[in-house]
């Protein structure tokens, strides 16, 4: 017994066949013009004039991970790791650093990061920062202020 599909079920599966096929090509499109970083600094309130400095310590060293003598919006790759083994971040503003994830597991390798200036009081030298990082098993939301 032989299925002998009908003229319009010929054009339901193509036309279904290329919707898929339009679905999948506009996705492509989508993530190959718009790559993610792996570090947002979003700053709506204008360049700060105070450095900033993000690092990775590890028992037995240290990486820096981005470093400006600004704060001002900016987008980065976070650079592979040279060092390994179990770590931590910490964002040194001005001078002051707080640890800002306490503990990263050895075996961490990609991980997403963003720092948002919510708030900035030049007169007292005040940054509250909002800190988000994601790693795939971990997620953390903090704010930190920095004086």
């Amino acid at each position: 017994m032989t299925s002998i599909m009908t003229s319009n079920q010929k054009k339901i599966g193509i036309g279904v066949l290329f919707c898929g096929l339009i679905i999948v090509l506009g996705a492509a499109v989508f993530f190959l013009t718009h790559p993610k970083k792996d570090l947002s600094i979003i700053n709506a309130q204008g360049t700060i004039q105070q450095s900033m400095t993000l690092t990775r310590q590890y028992q037995n060293g240290e990486e820096t991970i981005y470093h400006s003598d600004t704060i001002h919006s900016a987008e980065a790759a976070i650079p592979d790791n040279e060092i390994s083994g179990e770590s931590s971040l910490s964002l040194m503003i001005n001078g002051q650093a707080q640890t800002i994830v306490g503990y990263i597991d050895s075996n961490t390798k990609k991980y997403s990061l963003e720092l948002k200036v919510v708030d900035f009081e030049e007169a007292a030298g005040r940054i509250v920062m909002a800190v988000t990082y994601v790693d795939g098993l971990n997620d953390h939301k903090r704010e930190f202020v920095f004086e």
